[in-house]
């Protein structure tokens, strides 16, 4: 069963109450599957946190898996940044990131946003934002 790393965007869309988002993850969690983030998701959830949403946030955070980015991780969204820069194509390398993670642990990436995510090979399932 696919692991699922979640982009920040979903992560916003479930702490925002999003009912689509929350069936949507709750229907994959008690399919089995996994639901996972990384530093990029952590770094940039806590960025935009009200103080009084902390403590809850840091407990749904702190359920899901982890996924490390690693060296190669690092490295292989260097090569995309690089290859679709050359191509006159802009991307964030955070996203780029998030995705090579995907990508690395074999993981659906869910998002809102596809047109961000656009590595060959990588996995991944649109849903709507309530934003």
């Amino acid at each position: 069963m696919p692991s699922y790393l979640l982009d920040s965007t979903v992560l916003i869309d479930y702490l925002r109450g999003n009912t689509e988002v929350r069936e949507r993850l709750r229907a994959l969690t008690e399919d089995g599957h996994q639901l996972c983030i990384c530093a990029i998701n952590v770094a940039e959830i806590v960025a935009g946190l009200r103080e009084e949403e902390r403590a809850a946030t840091e407990r749904f955070l702190s359920a899901l898996s982890y996924i490390d980015l690693t060296f190669d991780i690092a490295k292989t969204s260097g090569v995309y940044q690089h290859a679709f820069a050359r191509r006159g194509e802009a991307y964030k390398i955070t996203d780029l990131l998030i995705g090579a993670a995907a990508l690395a642990h074999d993981a659906v990436l869910l998002t809102d946003n596809v047109k961000d995510f656009q590595i060959p090979g990588l996995q991944v399932e649109r849903l709507p934002s309530g934003r």
